[in-house]
Parts: structure tokens; C-alpha cells; sequence
């Protein structure tokens, strides 16, 4: 039998692969594509519960990785992801804290350490599609850009890929809102149903290693591929 196609997306946190990337997830896992998702870091540093802070009273990062980890594990399920996997990185926190110094911190990882045991994930799971963040990690979060460099020091090229994911934009929603700790008091829980399908019923990419030569722009991952 022949091998089946796979989907890997890389990301530097729990959630991202929800807000980013669960309509192709969505959409590829209901095609048969076997979906796999790299997650960096246990997100220590994101909100705990009622929306407390990194640094104030009531903050436990080993509690807040716990619960972001069972948000991860449910928003994978209702995603369809075949595959999820755990690197264990600590959070950075965002690019003007103070913890983004920290020695122990991923985005002070050593990349090729880091892309070493990505390369092992790579040989394990043999992905025809890998997804990630662009070179800025979409909004300079020191872990999304470090996720891009790791992965980039795997595979490289770019190709821009405009997928239509918006009959799984529902999925989408409700797995993001699986990552309740965290979204609770953004503009995520505020967002009307009709806007988020609006707004995130496309998913855009770069195409980072092409061995099939397929034109672009594309609007499915796996031009080219079946």
C-alpha cells in the first residue's frame, strides 16, 4: 500500500494550530489526508483561569500548560488531527516581557537542536505538505518566529497557496473556542459567528519545498500530489 498523503503543520503554541490552521486540518482530515500537529510549546505563559496574568497573584505555569494541553487534545479531536506531538518547549511569552530572556525559554533553543528533533518527526511521518508561520511569525511573538526558523532550517522555498476552507470554518470556530483559558477575554469570544466565516474562511501559506512544480497561485496544498 501506498504510503498516505500527510499534512504537518508546525506551531509555536496551544491554540495556534486552532486560529491559524483548523480549516485546512478540518478540511484535509475529511479528504483522508493524515494531519499532524507539531506543537512547540506548553504555552506556560498564556492567561489562567478568570484571565489572570503571567507574574500576578494566582498564576501556576504547570497548571496553565495543563489546562492548555486538554484544550490542545480536544480542539485536535474536534479538528480531525490524525497526529499530535508535543516538543515541550517553555513558552517565551510575547516580545516586550522580560521571560523571553530566560535561558530556558524556546525561542532561546539553539535552532538546529530544535530542527534536529523536528527532522525526526519529518522522517517518521514523511509530510507532503508542511505548514508554518512566515519569517515575522505573523505578529513577532518570539516563539512564532523561532517555530518559522525551526522549520525553515528543514525545508526551504516559498510559494503562496490561498486555501478556501470555508465550509469548515464552523469546526474552525469551535475548536478555537475549545482553548477557553485563553480566549475568553479577547476579541475571539466577542467575534459574531458571520464575521469569523468572513473573516477566516481562507487559509494563506507559503509553499516552502516544491517537488512537484505545480503552478501557482494554488488553492489546494495538495496540487500536484494526487
Amino acid at each position: 500500500m501506498s504510503a498516505p498523503l500527510t499534512l504537518m503543520a508546525v506551531h509555536a503554541h496551544p491554540d495556534d494550530e486552532s486560529s491559524s490552521t483548523g480549516g485546512i486540518l478540518a478540511r484535509y482530515a475529511d479528504e483522508g489526508v493524515r494531519t499532524v500537529v507539531v506543537t512547540c510549546t506548553n504555552g506556560e505563559l498564556g492567561d489562567a483561569p478568570g484571565g489572570i496574568k503571567p507574574g500576578e497573584d494566582g498564576h501556576d505555569e504547570a497548571e496553565v500548560a495543563r489546562i492548555r494541553r486538554g484544550e490542545l487534545e480536544r480542539a485536535c479531536e474536534t479538528l480531525g488531527v490524525t497526529h499530535l506531538e508535543l516538543l515541550g518547549y517553555h513558552d517565551s511569552g510575547m516580545v516586550d516581557w522580560e521571560d523571553k530572556d530566560r535561558p530556558d525559554v524556546f525561542c532561546n533553543v539553539r535552532v538546529d537542536d530544535a530542527a534536529e528533533r523536528l527532522s525526526g518527526l519529518f522522517e517518521r511521518y514523511e509530510p507532503d505538505v508542511v505548514v508554518t508561520y512566515d519569517e515575522l511569525g505573523g505578529y513577532d511573538h518570539p516563539d512564532h518566529v523561532h517555530a518559522a526558523r525551526v522549520t525553515m532550517a528543514a525545508v526551504e522555498a516559498r510559494i503562496t497557496t490561498t486555501v478556501d476552507v470555508s465550509p469548515f470554518v464552523e469546526r474552525k470556530r469551535v475548536a478555537l473556542a475549545t482553548h477557553a483559558s485563553q480566549i475568553q477575554e479577547s476579541f475571539w469570544s466577542d467575534l459574531p459567528t458571520e464575521a469569523f466565516r468572513s473573516l477566516f474562511g481562507e487559509e494563506s501559506f507559503i509553499r516552502a519545498h516544491d517537488t512537484v512544480g505545480a503552478p501557482i497561485p494554488e488553492t489546494d496544498l495538495f496540487v500536484g500530489l494526487r
